[in-house]
């Protein structure tokens, strides 16, 4: 779980720093792959965009792994995703 923390609190700075405001996030602590909250599955979106009342459809999504965030997106109905990489060299050309 170490790793994981690191990583994502990298990945928070690196948007944040961008965007020059705060940075949520949220995780699925099941290991199935069958797990309805589980990327690619859509749970975990849905389950934030009820609580945090959100468009998904208006939303963006930013993460490190194409395949299986790239996928969790477009299966949730995620209005745009970009790789972390893209996504700050975007904000850096802004």
């Amino acid at each position: 779980m170490e790793g994981f923390t690191e990583k994502i609190e990298e990945i928070k700075k690196a948007i944040s720093d961008h965007i020059n405001d705060s940075v949520s996030y949220t995780f699925c602590p099941f290991i199935s792959d069958a797990n309805y909250f589980r990327k690619p599955n859509p749970g975990m979106a849905y389950s934030i965009a009820l609580q945090l009342e959100l468009s998904l459809k208006h939303s963006v999504m930013v993460g490190d792994t194409d395949h299986v965030d790239g996928g969790f997106a477009k299966n949730a109905g995620i209005g745009r995703y970009y790789n972390i990489n893209d996504f700050i060299a975007m904000m850096d050309r802004i």
